[in-house]
C-alpha cells in the first residue's frame, strides 16, 4: 500500500522524464494544483470530482495506468478520515481538560477589568461635571447681584423726580386762591379794603417763597442724578449681532469669558465699574450701555477690536 501518494506521483513522473511544465501544457491543469498533488496538499485543491479528474489526466500524460493510480489515491483517502477522527478526539480531550488555575486567573482578570472600567467611567463623569461648574456659577452670581442693583437703583431715581414734581404742583395750588382773593374783596365795602392789601402782600410773599422753593427743588432734582451717575452707576451692557461674532469680555474683576453670538441674537451683561472687550467683527455688532449707543473704535485689517474699555464716562459725558 502506498503511504505517500504525492511522492508516488512525483516518482512516476520523473521515472518517465516528464516535467511539470509539460504536464501543465498538455493537461491545462494549473501549476499550483499539480504541485499540491505531489505535496499531498489536498486542502488547496478543488472538490473531489476535480481531484480525481486531475489524477486521471496526470497518469494519462506520463503513461501510467490511470485506474491503478486512482485506486492508490482512493485507498489513501479512506484511511485519512480515521486518522483525522483520532486526532480530533485527542484534541477534544486536551481542550476539555482545562487547568483550574487558568480558569481562576481568567475570571479574576475579567472582574478586575470590569471594575477598572466602572471606576474610570465614574471619574470621567465627575471630571466632566465638576470643573466646568465653579466658574460659571461665580460669574452668574456676580451678574445677578449687579442686575438686582441695576434694577433697584435706576427705578429709584425716577420716583424722586416724580415726587419733586408732585410737591411742586402742590405748592403752586395754594398760591392761586391768594391771587384771586384781592379781586373778590375789592367788591366788598370800603372798611374791609384796609386789610386786603396786607393780605395780598402776604399772599404775594408766599408766592415768592413758593417760587424760590420751586427753583431750589428743581436745581436739587437736576443735580442729584448727575452726582450719582458720576460716582457709581450699575452698568447694563447689551450686545446685539447681525452675524456670527466671537467675543472676549471681562466684567469688572471677574474672569475673562469667551463666547460666540449667533446671527440675530443678543446678550446682556451687568457690571459696576467697567468692561474690557475684544470683538471679532466690529461691523456686525451693536452696543448699548444703559440704553445709550456705544460706538466701537475702528479695528485692524480683519475688523478685530482689541482691549476696548467701556465705563460710565461714555454715558455721563
Amino acid at each position: 500500500m502506498i503511504e505517500d501518494f504525492g511522492s508516488y506521483l512525483k516518482a512516476e513522473r520523473e521515472l518517465r522524464g516528464v516535467t511539470l511544465e509539460e504536464l501543465h501544457t498538455k493537461t491545462r491543469i494549473p501549476m499550483h494544483y499539480l504541485q499540491a498533488l505531489e505535496k499531498n496538499l489536498f486542502d488547496e485543491l478543488p472538490e473531489e470530482v476535480f481531484i480525481r479528474g486531475y489524477i486521471r489526466s496526470f497518469a494519462k500524460v506520463i503513461g501510467a495506468n490511470e485506474d491503478e493510480v486512482l485506486s492508490a489515491y482512493i485507498d489513501i483517502t479512506k484511511t485519512a478520515p480515521s486518522i483525522d477522527t483520532n486526532n480530533q478526539n485527542i484534541s477534544n480531550q486536551n481542550e476539555s481538560t482545562f487547568d483550574p488555575k487558568f480558569i481562576f486567573i481568567l475570571t479574576f482578570t475579567i472582574l478586575f477589568l470590569l471594575g477598572a472600567v466602572w471606576s474610570i467611567n465614574i471619574l470621567i463623569r465627575k471630571f466632566n461635571m465638576d470643573p466646568t461648574k465653579p466658574t460659571p456659577t461665580v460669574l452668574q452670581q456676580k451678574q445677578n447681584k449687579t442686575k438686582e442693583e441695576f434694577e433697584k437703583n435706576l427705578p429709584a431715581r425716577n420716583p424722586k423726580t416724580n415726587d419733586t414734581s408732585t410737591t411742586l404742583e402742590k405748592t403752586e395750588l395754594p398760591s392761586k386762591p391768594s391771587v384771586i382773593d384781592p379781586k373778590v374783596t375789592s367788591k366788598k365795602p370800603s372798611n374791609s379794603l384796609s386789610t386786603n392789601p396786607i393780605a395780598a402782600f402776604g399772599n404775594s410773599s408766599a408766592m415768592v417763597k413758593d417760587e424760590d422753593t420751586e427753583e431750589k427743588l428743581k436745581l436739587h432734582a437736576d443735580e442729584t442724578p448727575t452726582v450719582s451717575t458720576e460716582n457709581d452707576i450699575p452698568l447694563k451692557l447689551t450686545i446685539k449681532v447681525k452675524d456670527d461674532v466671537w467675543f472676549n469680555i471681562a466684567v469688572d474683576d471677574s474672569p475673562v469669558e469667551d463666547f460666540v453670538l449667533a446671527r440675530g441674537s443678543e446678550k446682556i451683561f451687568y457690571g459696576k465699574k467697567q468692561y474690557l472687550l475684544n470683538v471679532g467683527n466690529q461691523n456686525s455688532v451693536d452696543l448699548t450701555l444703559n440704553g445709550t449707543v456705544v460706538n466701537l473704535p475702528s479695528g485692524n485689517k480683519e475688523n478685530i477690536v482689541k482691549n476696548f474699555t467701556i465705563t460710565s464716562e461714555l454715558i455721563t459725558h
